[in-house]
Formats: structure tokens, sequence, C-alpha cells
């Protein structure tokens, strides 16, 4: 069997009866008790986890998951920075879900830890430190914030890289805690670790959100990482699920869609995610599955029959020749052409309502300009566009990619019951 060969009826990688009893390490997308999961979280620490969750989560050596918030001992203490999306704050007794659910490594470079300046970092890391979870993606200075946090599994030792974009509060020029977009200072982490002996496992936060594939500056950066020495790429931020290529023989994934997350918005493919289980083979190989599941209002249940194999059967389609890098371009341009030239230049840019908040000397608009010209996902995806509308080629993507990002945003939905 081909060494890129996935098995899509089951999701997975290598895998064996044999590889199932190795070692493995489960990896888990954006946990934030907000909107419909707070009362859960904080009433009923690990009820939100069906058993079949649980289970999964009972099964690896080791688990590692993205918290996507702030954790205060007194909420709403701290002033929140200024910045376009939400922000993001739990209270410290949060971390008992994490605690119920087994998790051991917290990552902390995504774009919501610096929602509260870098008070809220500090005590976010400390209340999960004092919890006795081990955090990565930060620091007590930058080139602590990029070191990698290495762990021991069952005998292996594994090397965990955590990055992120720097969008809107979470600038490192403002909080340099945080490790951040500056790949250069991650590839020689990467090189660090590979060097050592360890096996690397790089995790970014970034890339724009709700894409069927990643955007072509994200998928340069993120092959990048293997050319540096990374063993395999789990990515997340997107909220939504995305397909898996194998590039010089290390997977990359590209989004893992939401963990314990509700964004409350419309989508089918913003409910569905999977956890990562990676397996850590004696020759030195890696194997994995992904488990699958639905988020809802009560919780997160596992994807079986149909549903699973739906899922399965999309994130085939958006892999294996879906990611080569011109078929990432075509996609990406599909996104553009996805809306009108007017709506496009008006409502995709953000620049109507950016405008309109800086003639009214609104911060928050001010924020989303910064992020625009700042963050890599919003600058490339404004700046290529407007080139497409002044040479005439906005509206010409095939219909089929249109219709796919369509049903990866929310706009057209799939087979499966949205609210089921």
């Amino acid at each position: 069997m081909p060494e890129e060969f996935i098995d899509w009826t089951e999701g997975s990688w290598r895998m064996s009866p044999q590889t199932q009893e190795s070692p493995s390490l489960l990896f888990c997308a954006d946990w934030a008790p907000v909107r419909a999961l707070e009362r859960g979280v904080l009433d009923s620490p690990g009820s939100l986890y069906s058993e079949a969750i649980r289970a999964e989560l009972k099964r690896s050596n080791r688990r590692v998951v993205n918290v996507e918030t702030t954790l205060q001992r007194i909420p709403g203490k701290l002033p929140q920075e200024v910045k376009e999306g939400p922000s993001f704050c739990a209270p410290a007794t949060a971390v008992n879900d994490l605690l119920s659910a087994g998790f051991d490594i917290a990552l902390l470079a995504n774009n919501h830890m610096g929602d509260y300046g870098a008070a809220g970092l500090v005590e976010t890391r400390e209340i999960l430190v004092e919890a006795g979870l081990q955090t990565c993606g930060t620091g007590t200075s930058q080139e602590d914030a990029y070191a990698a946090c290495v762990i021991d599994v069952e005998g292996h030792s594994v090397a965990l890289v955590n990055f992120h974009e720097g969008e809107e509060g979470a600038h490192t020029e403002r909080n340099p805690a945080l490790a951040g977009w500056d790949l250069a200072r991650v590839h020689r982490e990467i090189a660090r670790q590979k060097a050592a002996g360890h096996r690397v496992v790089a995790l970014p936060h970034s890339d724009r959100e709700f894409f069927p594939v990643p955007a072509p500056y994200g998928q340069r950066a993120y092959r990048s990482l293997v050319d540096a020495g990374a063993d395999i790429v789990i990515g997340h931020h997107p909220h939504v699920p995305r397909g898996v290529e194998i590039y010089k023989g290390a997977p990359i994934i590209y989004s893992q869609g939401n963990f314990l997350f509700w964004s409350g918005q419309p989508g089918l493919m913003r409910r569905l995610g999977y956890m990562v289980r990676l397996h850590l083979l004696p020759d030195g190989k890696l194997a994995f599955r992904l488990l699958p599941y639905r988020i809802t209002p009560e919780g997160l249940r596992r994807l079986e029959g149909a549903e699973r194999q739906w899922l399965f059967s999309q994130l085939e389609s958006v892999s294996g020749e879906a990611l080569t890098p011109e078929s990432v371009q075509a996609y990406w341009h599909a996104a553009m052409d996805a809306l009108s030239e007017d709506e496009w230049l008006s409502d995709a840019t953000g620049m109507a309502y950016t405008f309109k908040c800086m003639r009214e000397r609104h911060p928050q608009g001010i924020a989303r300009l910064r992020t625009r010209l700042l963050c890599p996902a919003h600058h490339h995806f404004m700046t290529e566009g407007i080139s497409r509308v002044l040479e005439g080629k906005h509206g010409t993507s095939p219909p089929e990619l249109i219709e796919k990002f369509r049903l990866w945003t929310g706009t057209a939905e799939g087979p499966i019951p949205v609210n089921r």
C-alpha cells in the first residue's frame, strides 16, 4: 500500500491491529466554555462529553487540547484588548472540565489568548499549571514561548511546537510571551528538536476560517514545517474540519474543526470536527486515526454510521488532488467568487464597516483595519481579491468549487440535519 494512502473508510493512516496497541497521544482542537456550553462546563465538569467521547479520551496515553479562552480568578476584573471579534473569558473553575476529560497539555498560542492582554495570559497559564497541566506556546519571554514542550510517552520522546498567526488581541509585538507567526524562529525550534532525537509535532493555530482547503500561503507555511523537520503537522483555528495530505512522507492535517466550542452560527461543517489519535510506532514512524464527532448545545457526541461516512467522504474530496498547490489556489479564488463583486468589495474585505468606524473614531474599526493589514489570513485574502477585481477575473471560478465553499461556510447544507 502506498505510504501516502489514507483509508477514508476509517479515517486512518498506517493503522493495523498491531498499531492500535502502540503508545498514543490524542490531539483535540478548540476548547472554549462559551455561549451554550458555558453552564455545562461550570456546573457539571465533564458532563458535555458523551460516554463514547470519554472512552476515546481514555484510550490514549497523553491528551492535548487547544485552550481557546483566557481563565480568570475574578472574571471581568482585567480590561479587554481593543479588537474586532469577541473576547473570551471563563472562571478559573472551568479548568475542572479539562481535568475531568483527562487532558495533560494545554496549547495556548491562539488568537484569544491575548484578549485580556499580558495579564490575562499570565493568569491563564498560572491557573492551568496549578491544576497540573503542562502548557505550550507561551512563556515568560518570547524565546521561552517558542520553545517546544517535550514530553515522554511510554519511552517515546515527543516535542510539541505550538504557534499562531498573531490575529487581533494576540499580536506578539504587544504580547511577546506568545509564540506568533515568526516562521524562521519556528523552523529553528523544529530543527533543534529533531536534531535532539525527538519526534516533532507542529501545532499551528492559523489560516483562513471556514474554508474547505488551506489558503495558498497557509499550505506553503505548513509544508515548510515538514521541510524544517516536523514529523506531522496538526492545525486548528478555521472552525471547520479539513482534509489531510501526506507531504514528503509526513501528514499535514489542515484543520480539526472545533472541539468543545459552540459558535451558534449556521452551517453543518461548523458543528463537526475530529480528534486525532497519533500512534508512536517502534520503528520511529507514526500512524493516526481521525475520530469524528458532532458538536451540539448539549455537548459532544461521536459520529456513527452514515453521518461518519458522509464526513469522511467530504474530507476525502478535499484531500489528495484537491491539495495540489494549483487546486488550493483555485479554491482560494472560488472563496472570493462566492460573493458578487460588490458584496466582496464591501462585505468580504470589511472595508465598508471599517471606514464607517474609523470616521466615527470607533476603536474597534481601527483594530479591524489593523487585523486586515497585519494578519496573514486577512491580508492575503484582501490583497489578492482586490487584484482579481482590477484584472477582471472576479466571478470566473468553476461553479462546483463555489458550491463546495458554500457547504463549508454554511450558505449551503449537506444531507445531515443541522440541528440534530
